[in-house]
C-alpha cells in the first residue's frame, strides 16, 4: 500500500511539527491582568502613580509634617505636566484637601478617589500647605514668591486623564 501526500499535506505536517518544537507541545496562555485595587487608602503615592496610564518619571516626595492623615506623596509627568499624587489614610483626611484648596484662593481642578488626590497646578505653595511644611511656606513668603498663574484647561485635562486610569472624580474649586 502506497501513500502519496500532496504538497499541501506535507506543509500541514511541517507546520504542526514546528508548532510543537520548543514548547514541549504545551500551549501557553496569557496570565490574567492584575486587577486594579478599588481603594488606595494608606497605599504609597508611587504605587498609585504607577497605575496612571502615561505617568512617567515617578518620584517619591517628602511629606514634611504630613498633613493630617497623609500617607505619602509623589510626582510624575503626565502629558508633559508635573502632577502631584497624595495618598491618604482615611476618607476624612482626603476630603480635607477641599478646605486647603478653598483657602488657597485660586480656582483649580483636581482629581480624587478612594485614598488619593492628584493636583496638577504649578503652585508649589499648595503642596507645602498639604504637607504642613511650615519652613518652606515661611521661606517662600520671605522671598516674596507668588503663585503661578493657573492653566485651568491643562489642570482639568490632567485630572480627567487620572480619573480615566484610577476612577474617582474631577473636582473644580471655586474659591
Amino acid at each position: 500500500m502506497s501513500h502519496t501526500f500532496s504538497s499541501a499535506a506535507w506543509a500541514t505536517v511541517a507546520v504542526l511539527t514546528l508548532a510543537g518544537c520548543g514548547s514541549g507541545g504545551v500551549a501557553k496562555t496569557a496570565s490574567p491582568p492584575k486587577p486594579k485595587p478599588s481603594t488606595y487608602y494608606a497605599e504609597t503615592a508611587t504605587a498609585i502613580a504607577s497605575q496612571i496610564k502615561g505617568c512617567t518619571d515617578v518620584a517619591a516626595g517628602d511629606i514634611g509634617q504630613g498633613g493630617p492623615g497623609m500617607a505619602s506623596t509623589a510626582t510624575c509627568i503626565l502629558n508633559g505636566r508635573t502632577i502631584t499624587i497624595n495618598s491618604w489614610s482615611t476618607a476624612e483626611a482626603r476630603d480635607g484637601v477641599d478646605a486647603v484648596l478653598q483657602a488657597n484662593k485660586t480656582e483649580a481642578y483636581f482629581a480624587k478617589g478612594q485614598g488619593w488626590t492628584v493636583t496638577a497646578t504649578d503652585d508649589p505653595t499648595l503642596q507645602h500647605q498639604m504637607t504642613n511644611d511650615a519652613g518652606a511656606l515661611m521661606a517662600n513668603a520671605s522671598e516674596g514668591q507668588t503663585t503661578a498663574s493657573s492653566d485651568l484647561p491643562g489642570e482639568k485635562s490632567s485630572a480627567e486623564a487620572v480619573v480615566a486610569s484610577l476612577g474617582g472624580a474631577v473636582v473644580q474649586i471655586h474659591p
